[in-house]
């Protein structure tokens, strides 16, 4: 549990890194598609989001993912923590 919850802190710090880069860029708010859950997706949305995926899935953390944008990644996690 405590390597989980390192790894989970590891990844919020990565996105608020990336969000004092990009804070006040216009771009960021430009729609990029539709989320899972039908509202619009703007980039910034997209960019937090990959960052959650990829480090889950890169740290094989035993977690699914719920998220507005992809909706329900299914990584097989059946416990609860």
């Amino acid at each position: 549990m405590d390597s989980l919850l390192a790894s989970l802190r590891e990844i919020g710090r990565e996105i608020r890194e990336t969000l004092l880069r990009v804070i006040g860029d216009p771009d960021m708010s430009a729609i990029t598609g539709m989320g899972a859950d039908g509202t619009y997706t703007h980039r910034i949305d997209r960019v937090c989001e990959d960052i959650i995926i990829r480090n889950v899935k890169d740290l094989d953390l035993p977690v699914n993912v719920v998220s507005e944008e992809a909706g329900i990644v299914d990584r097989g996690a059946t416990t609860r923590t």
